[in-house]
């Protein structure tokens, strides 16, 4: 069968292991069908003697002439056979497991004359294939072993670098720990189920393990989890372990002490085959729909909870790889196992990146829709059909809004049975207009007030002043011309760095461009002050202001300390005037 990334066009050989069905349970389907149409076939016979008895014995009575009384009332097929059982010796102590019994109870309802006993029949038939289906259990519980065979030589030899197709897992390995001879002797009498053929095995409700004496679950392992322990009274160590074919997932959890030390070196990448696990189903959980509500077993996992040596390493898969995709929602790497040799990212983020590319394309994601087939000129849709042997047929889309005829192409709608009276009469007036007549003068007069207080409103800010400028003499215009043309000369405004004026000075600028600018001592004095550089600041007293405290503290010094003989030199007192007072920013 062909895999993901090979091309469609080349052949493959049939791989046996990738097959669902067996041939045991063909040749068991045939020989039930055999067995059933063998009893049919006896049953028709006997009910064709019975009807030419019946009609024999029915020409001797019209030849007789014989009297034949009254046809007694009929009576209930299971009061029947309780008479015929109460008449019988065989009543007392009975025994249904008993062949002996069944086959004279048998003989005696075929005596009485009632038809074939088909209960005792279906009842004898099922029974018999309860026992042969616990016989076959027991049989193959007999022939099961829970090691395999050679493997303590096996795993003294060296692993083999090799570039190939494995048989049994039919997946591409780079490294082999069991040579093909010896793998082969080893799963020689075990059946080998890769993961797709077991799900198609361990099927619901029960979850039974499939009806073999030996069998291996074969695949590649993903994940590890830590060590944890069980809640049981005395907690023992367990872990669980995925393994993979890169289409369906299995957990495999490993139970006990001993089991948790030999099995946690398994290492992620490498073909792994389990020896005869046990089927664990999933915990029962709640579903409800309209067909079913209830508890429901969804799925399995297996356990190893025996001690003896049950997985072989195969050798380590070249393909496996892991998706690199960041999930924000989990705000890690989404880390699910992939194919590298046909995709480099798992099937959710690959959806994920078809509907963005989708998103950014213009036939799908356009104003115009696709169109839908027709037929008599109506759109077609895909519905089930439950009735003919198509599953899907196309019919006219009930969900479509029917079309109008010409009657109701022609037809008017109105919000207002008194928009429609005025549409058809011209002298009709709408009471609605003249109700609302004194709201619409209210609010007439509103937006005139409101217009006015923002007039009033732009001529205290100074929006429109070119008018007033306009009306204003001729010596009130001149005295604002100056002080506008010294402030710009001085450069008062341009280190501000915002129009003080709110565009006044604009306006009058306008009516001057042509005149001289003419600047008086006032505005000389201004730039000069504007010019001078704030780079050394001096912060300290002046040479006064310290001659003052100098004489001021030798007048308290001589009133406090006349007597002293040690005297101190202005000198000295100014330095430490100096020291005190300071200060110097640059």
């Amino acid at each position: 069968m062909a895999r993901d990334g090979d091309d469609p066009r080349s052949l493959h050989e049939l791989d046996l292991y990738e097959v669902v069905t067996s041939d045991e349970e063909e040749d068991s389907k045939i020989a039930s069908q055999l067995n059933e149409l063998e009893r049919q076939r006896k049953d028709l016979q006997e009910r064709l003697q019975l009807k030419a008895q019946r009609r024999k014995d029915l020409s001797q009575l019209v030849k007789k002439k014989v009297e034949i009384p009254a046809s007694p009332k009929k009576q209930r097929d299971d009061l029947r056979s309780q008479s015929i059982i109460e008449n019988t010796s065989l009543g007392k102590d009975i025994d249904l497991q008993d062949d002996s019994y069944i086959s004279k109870l048998g003989a005696r309802i075929e005596e009485s004359g009632h038809s074939t006993p088909y209960f005792l029949e279906n009842f004898a038939n099922v029974r018999k294939a309860e026992e042969k289906k616990i016989q076959h259990r027991n049989d193959l519980m007999n022939c099961r072993v829970h090691t395999f065979k050679g493997l303590s030589e096996v795993k003294q030899q060296e692993p083999i670098v090799v570039e190939e197709k494995e048989d049994f897992s039919g997946l591409r390995i780079t490294r082999r720990y069991i040579p093909t001879e010896d793998l082969n002797e080893i799963l020689r009498d075990i059946k080998v189920l890769r993961l797709p053929k077991l799900f198609g095995k361990v099927r619901p409700p029960k979850f039974s393990e499939p009806d073999y004496a030996n069998w291996v679950a074969i695949g590649i392992m993903s994940f590890k989890s830590p060590v944890k322990l069980t809640s049981a009274s005395k907690p023992s160590k367990y872990f669980k372990f995925t393994i993979t074919d890169f289409q369906h997932n299995l957990d495999v959890y490993v139970f006990g002490n001993k089991n948790v030390e030999k099995y946690y070196n398994l290492r992620i990448g490498d073909v792994i085959a389990i020896l005869n696990p046990d089927v664990l189903p999933w915990r029962p959980s709640q579903v409800g729909n309209d067909e079913f509500s209830g508890a429901v077993v969804k799925s399995f996992n297996l356990s190893i909870r025996h001690n003896y040596d049950c997985i072989i390493e195969v050798g380590t898969s070249k393909d496996l790889a892991f998706c690199q995709i960041y999930n924000k929602s989990a705000s890690k790497i989404c880390g699910a196992p992939i194919n590298s040799a046909s995709t480099d990212r798992c099937e959710f983020h690959q959806e994920l990146r078809f509907r963005q590319v989708n998103a950014q394309r213009v036939e799908l994601n356009g104003s115009t829709p696709m169109r839908s087939p027709t037929k008599n000129g109506k759109k077609q849709a895909l519905y089930g059909n439950s009735t003919s042997k198509k599953k899907y047929e196309l019919l006219p889309d009930k969900h479509l809004p029917q079309q109008q005829d010409r009657e109701s192409q022609n037809t008017l709608y109105f919000s207002n049975p008194n928009y429609a009276r005025a549409f058809f009469d011209d002298s009709y007036q709408n009471p609605d207009l003249l109700n609302n007549l004194e709201g619409k003068r209210r609010k007439l007069k509103e937006n005139e007030k409101e217009k006015f207080l923002q007039d009033e409103l732009n001529k205290a800010v100074g929006k429109g002043g070119n008018e007033r400028f306009k009306n204003m003499s001729e010596q009130e215009k001149k005295r604002i011309k100056l002080a506008t043309e010294q402030a710009l000369d001085s450069g008062l405004v341009k280190n501000i760095g915002f129009d003080p004026t709110k565009g006044r000075m604009k306006d009058i600028l306008i009516h001057g461009q042509n005149q001289k600018k003419s600047l008086d001592a006032k505005s000389s004095q201004v730039k000069e002050i504007m010019k001078m550089k704030k780079a050394n600041i001096n912060l300290a007293p002046s040479k006064e202001e310290q001659k003052k405290r100098l004489l001021k503290r030798e007048q308290v010094w001589k009133e406090h300390f006349k007597n002293s003989k040690q005297k101190v030199t202005p000198a000295i007192v100014k330095e430490d005037v100096d020291s005190d007072s300071d200060l110097e920013i640059i």
